[in-house]
């Protein structure tokens, strides 16, 4: 009789496995796309004064004062051996978490955040392995997006400045 006032009720569907998935803060340099795990950016910020550094090597801006905390700025661009940018209403500061402290990484641009699933993400080809560490990239309709690991980049600039 409970049954016609209350139906059993469907048993609970499962939930499906979410595939692993990322997710980057995208940004442009030079016309072409890359991400950084959001996890590794602790900020994005709007342009701002930099102090020169003197005698500092050439990718190195020079410092910010972060609320109190001097943050080193460096220039993405010159990083990967591009040409030094022009700054923007659009460029932007990432502060990233280092070993050694927060560091900025000028862009000229962020897009936006994006997830994407983890098997989405190819290897890059050993072929193409150089001097910058891109640790995947996504293919999109719009073009590749470079994955960036700053850490690995950062340690191969101090290398190549120490060297």
């Amino acid at each position: 009789m409970n049954e016609l006032i209350f139906p059993a009720a469907d048993p609970p569907e499962r939930p499906e496995r979410a595939e692993p998935s990322s997710r980057f803060v995208c940004f442009v340099l030079a016309g072409q796309s890359y991400g950084i795990g959001v996890d590794q950016v602790r900020e994005v910020l709007r342009m701002t004064d930099i102090a020169s550094v003197p005698g500092a090597p050439a990718a190195c801006r020079g410092v910010i004062n972060l609320r109190g905390q001097i943050v080193s700025v460096l220039d993405l661009r010159r990083m990967l051996g591009l040409k030094p940018a022009q700054e923007t209403p659009q460029s932007r500061l990432l502060v990233v978490d280092h070993p050694e402290g927060a560091l900025a990484l000028q862009v000229d641009r962020v897009m936006d955040l994006f997830t994407v699933a983890d098997a989405l993400i190819e290897p890059t080809p050993a072929v193409n392995a150089g001097p910058v560490p891109v640790s995947g990239i996504v293919s999109r309709p719009s073009g590749p997006l470079f994955l960036l690991d700053p850490g690995q980049l950062i340690t191969k600039t101090t290398t190549q400045v120490a060297a």
